[in-house]
């Protein structure tokens, strides 16, 4: 009988032993064997950033269901897998799917931020059929890259099409963000650059409207909220806050890509 007894506390020893955190992380049994890991040799979890839009796979394939979407320049916990894919988690430990890791980097994207000064809020819009020029970058982008998205916004990788003044030293096809005071990050690309003779005596906010972003829209397909006040904040709930500051990603370019 003591031999049994010893037995099984060597066993729950051992059991223990065996499933020790990785960093902090005990993995749950179930989900470590539906992700094909060896439970011997689990690499830690680590820190990454993305370099693109990035969806998320319900399994370690290029055609497997896509779960959600990753931003680009979005900080994630990962852990590698193989050589191609890494098992991506949220900052519980839960297991999300599996991204691609050609598009991981270890540092964020450079970057440049301004701060807004304080104003309405409001976010107004212009008609992409607006930009007639056929040699510029600005009509390349809508007509070539754009399309029409939620709400009647023309977007590019999921980023929507906006307008921003010279402050911000801005080129055409460039990845930025729109970080509103409540928090909210809307993800944008500059599609248009504000004429000094059209903007405030810095440059920032437009003379007409006072905003400092135009969105690029698709006129016959704009939100009637958007129409009937001018402002796409209307679009959505979520969007009606002031921009706080705007973060510009100085190596990120459609156009250059």
């Amino acid at each position: 009988m003591k031999r049994l007894i010893t037995t099984i506390i060597f066993v729950a020893v051992l059991s223990v032993v065996h499933f020790l955190p990785v960093w902090g992380y005990t993995p749950d049994i179930e989900i470590v064997r539906q992700m094909g890991e060896d439970m011997n040799h689990i690499e830690p979890i680590t820190t990454r950033y993305t370099v693109a839009s990035l969806n998320i796979r319900s399994k370690p394939k290029k055609k497997s269901k896509v779960k959600g979407t990753l931003r680009y320049n979005e900080k994630v916990r990962v852990r590698k897998k193989d050589s191609k894919w890494w098992s991506l988690f949220d900052e519980d430990n839960q297991f999300l799917g599996y991204v691609n890791s050609n598009y991981l980097s270890k540092k964020p994207q450079k970057i440049r931020e301004y701060e807004i000064p304080e104003y309405s809020g409001m976010k107004s819009w212009m008609d992409y059929r607006k930009i007639t020029d056929t040699t510029s970058p600005q009509y390349k982008l809508q007509q070539e890259y754009a399309e029409t998205g939620d709400y009647g916004l023309r977007t590019v990788d999921g980023r929507y099409c906006v307008a921003i003044g010279y402050a911000f030293e801005p080129k055409i096809g460039q990845y930025f963000d729109l970080v509103l005071e409540n928090g909210v990050v809307i993800p944008c690309v500059i599609s248009d650059e504000k004429r000094k003779s059209d903007t405030d005596s810095d440059n920032i906010f437009t003379s007409e409207t006072g905003c400092c972003s135009e969105f690029v829209v698709d006129n016959e397909s704009l939100s009637t909220k958007a129409h009937l006040h001018g402002d796409i904040s209307d679009v959505n709930e979520d969007w009606d806050s002031p921009v706080e500051y705007i973060k510009i990603y100085t190596k990120k370019n459609v156009l250059e890509d």
